[in-house]
């Protein structure tokens, strides 16, 4: 055992050294050095054992795609060389080394090209790691053994090392400042709220005990209320009878008035203190009345959209840490898988559900107000209504979020550089042109498309309103461009579908490397992604001018449409299962699918509005789904962030099974709504309802 430890220092002290700069590095890390001697002088040690046994060493399961050495993370930190309190000595740290391995093909797996990552515990005093270093080192090793015939290729691509570091920042702590006295406006409003709710209570018990107990109080207040005034009322109803008790009692309260412009200013400062109260914020997203114009169907696509994103993103987040990648491969090899694969199509739903609601709303306010409608105005409302929440998710992962866990797979800096240097484009909605691995919180790609579509859309819907074949020709001009540029860029970078023939990919780095340029060319762009929102906005005309005339389609129409329907959106869901490699073939899908896909969901949109969706629109249109839809926005933002902080939470590799993903997937789905709901009526409601205030005043 002593020799097995023994070995593996050695290994670490040629590793963390380059034979030619060996003299170089032993001047700059003298300490590091002594302190790895100090270690194998004493390896009878207990603390030595447990600093050994805490290293990544080969597992069972290779073969099944483990390349997960992570060691004993917790282990490799309680590691303390000191033998009592007084003295002082070095504590374990625990680094993390990714190589890049190809595998031979003997070894008959489907990926032949697996990021390997092994765990090193060595002291705290051995900072300041060289990548390049390291890597020669070990090349330097595996040359004179017989590993060097199972990896002949093996390149160090990243070294982290965890160093405990959980000072917080002056900007984290001037976050938390503000955020927590926000939250005290909010605590001293909803209790100001509650107050004001009991007195009138109490005041209510009071007034009813007085219409039921009138005579009672005859002989008490008889010094202040005519006698005969009440015998005259004791036939009539209680309300006047409370009404005349009350003018009489307090008649000198009321000859004494407070100052009008002091009992203005007294209503206002409690009305703006009443938009705080998590009470009422939560009655108004728990209450599902409802107006005769809205659409009920919308909410329950909104839901199921959004249940459908979280399940994507929840095998998509564990990527990294899978200790059994071959049999992942395996698992969604499979046709229902496909549903999961191609998730990103829940996406266009919400593009088409924005455009469709932004026309049919506006046009209907446009023809209220004779198209008068500010266009700076509505945009300002659209910011209002979106960024502050969004902003706080953004200074939380750049400030605050890497403080909150530690792992082997947490990274102190994940994002975060990517968050200091371009916030702004966050903020500016123009962080979807930034290529994905420079974007902050690369989920908001959406926001700043969605931003987008809404500003031209308003723009060119007071034009449809004003002349309608020249809005419908923008519109319709819109499409075919979109349609145009997506297919003339699949064509000119041969761009693969997003995650297509994902279970049949051998080689991981350059499957990623396809994906990415998916993504930074097609997948976030507005140019690519338009089509969804101009069919809502067609949709939302036809059903606008339509709409009131109440036609009832035949049995057999109804039966194509919805054959049509569910063809257009499941063809393109199942459509690339097993399918060989075709450019032709993905430039035509590029273009078309997520516009086919959305001409189904219009389909049902239509059916559920035209009260002829059957069974259909008696689910989409319950309302069960109307508050989960309200906490739709919130989940999308923080949902990523719960699942960020799970899996790279772990402290050993994930194993990956259908039955573990359902289980965190029904987690992640009530967390984030939970979550979302606080949120809401924390710091969404809030700002809604001052925005609200603010308008009522000037109206009047």
């Amino acid at each position: 055992m002593k020799c097995v430890f023994a070995c593996y220092l050695v290994l670490v002290i040629l590793t963390i050294s380059n034979a030619n700069s060996f003299e170089t590095y032993i001047s700059n890390q003298t300490q590091c050095l002594d302190d790895i001697l100090f270690i194998l002088r004493n390896l009878d040690s207990p603390w030595v054992i447990r600093l050994l046994d805490s290293y990544g060493k080969v597992p069972s399961g290779v073969l099944l795609g483990d390349f997960m050495w992570i060691g004993k993370y917790n282990e490799c930190l309680d590691v303390s060389s000191s033998e009592n309190e007084t003295d002082d000595g070095f504590h374990g740290m625990y680094c993390l080394a990714e190589w890049n391995v190809t595998l031979p093909h003997n070894f008959n797996v489907p990926l032949q090209h697996l990021p390997l990552r092994t765990g090193v515990c060595l002291p705290d005093t051995c900072k300041g790691f060289n990548a390049r270093t390291t890597s020669h080192g070990v090349e330097h090793i595996l040359a004179k053994t017989a590993m060097k015939q199972y990896f002949p290729n093996l390149q160090l691509t990243s070294l982290k090392c965890d160093f405990q570091d959980f000072e917080i920042g002056s900007a984290a702590f001037f976050f938390m400042s503000i955020i927590g006295v926000y939250l005290f406006v909010v605590l001293l409003s909803t209790l100001l709220s509650v107050a004001l709710h009991l007195r009138n209570r109490i005041s209510t018990g009071r007034n009813a005990q007085t219409c039921d107990n009138l005579k009672a109080y005859d002989e008490y207040y008889s010094n202040f209320i005519n006698q005969n005034a009440i015998n005259s009322y004791e036939n009539e109803e209680c309300e006047d009878e409370q009404s005349l008790f009350h003018q009489n009692f307090h008649a000198d309260f009321q000859k004494t008035k407070f100052p009008s412009n002091i009992q203005k200013k007294s209503d206002s400062i409690k009305k703006f203190l009443q938009c705080f109260c998590l009470f009422s914020n939560a009655n108004k997203i728990l209450d599902t009345k409802t107006s005769k114009n809205e659409f009920l169907c919308i909410h329950g696509i909104r839901v199921l959209s959004m249940s459908w994103i979280i399940l994507g993103h929840t095998y998509v987040h564990n990527m990294d840490i899978i200790a059994n990648y071959v049999e992942l491969w395996e698992s969604i090899n499979n046709l229902p898988f496909q549903i999961v694969v191609q998730g990103t199509f829940s996406v266009d739903s919400f593009f088409l559900i924005g455009g469709f609601l932004l026309s049919y709303l506006y046009l209907d306010e446009a023809d209220k107000k004779q198209g008068k409608i500010s266009f700076v105005k509505i945009c300002l409302h659209r910011f209002i209504r979106i960024t502050p929440v969004y902003m706080i998710l953004i200074a939380f992962k750049t400030l605050l979020f890497k403080h909150i866990s530690s792992g082997p797979f947490w990274s102190d800096d994940i994002g975060i550089g990517s968050c200091e240097k371009n916030w702004w484009w966050n903020l500016l909605y123009i962080n979807n042109f930034l290529p994905l691995n420079s974007m902050c919180v690369s989920w908001s790609w959406y926001l700043a498309n969605d931003m987008q579509f809404f500003v031209i859309s308003s723009l060119v819907l007071y034009i449809l309103w004003r002349w309608n074949k020249v809005g419908l020709g923008i519109f319709l001009t819109m499409l075919v461009c979109s349609w145009a540029i997506t297919g003339y860029i699949s064509h000119i970078y041969n761009v693969m579908p997003l995650f297509a023939n994902v279970s049949e990919a051998k080689n991981y780095a350059e499957y990623y490397q396809s994906m990415l340029q998916s993504w930074n060319l097609i997948y976030s762009k507005p140019y690519c992604r338009v089509a969804p929102h101009v069919i809502g906005i067609l949709l939302a005309v036809f059903i606008y001018k339509k709409g009131k005339e109440k036609y009832v389609m035949p049995w057999w129409m109804l039966t194509v449409g919805w054959c049509v329907a569910v063809f257009c959106s499941t063809s393109v869901v199942y459509g690339l299962y097993h399918i060989k490699s075709n450019q032709v073939l993905f430039n035509v899908y590029n273009t078309f699918a997520r516009s086919s896909f959305c001409i189904g969901v219009s389909w049902v949109i239509y059916c559920c509005v035209s009260n002829q969706g059957g069974f259909v629109n008696r689910i989409l249109s319950s309302k069960l789904w109307i508050p989960l839809s309200r906490l739709t926005f919130c989940a999308y933002l923080y949902h990523p962030l719960i699942m960020s902080w799970y899996f790279q939470s772990q402290k050993v590799p994930f194993y990956f099974t259908h039955s573990n993903m359902v289980v965190c997937y029904l987690a992640f789905l009530m967390m984030s709504y939970g979550i979302a709901f606080v949120i809401s009526i924390t710091f969404e409601a809030p700002l809604i309802n001052i925005e609200k205030l603010i308008t009522k005043r000037e109206r009047r």
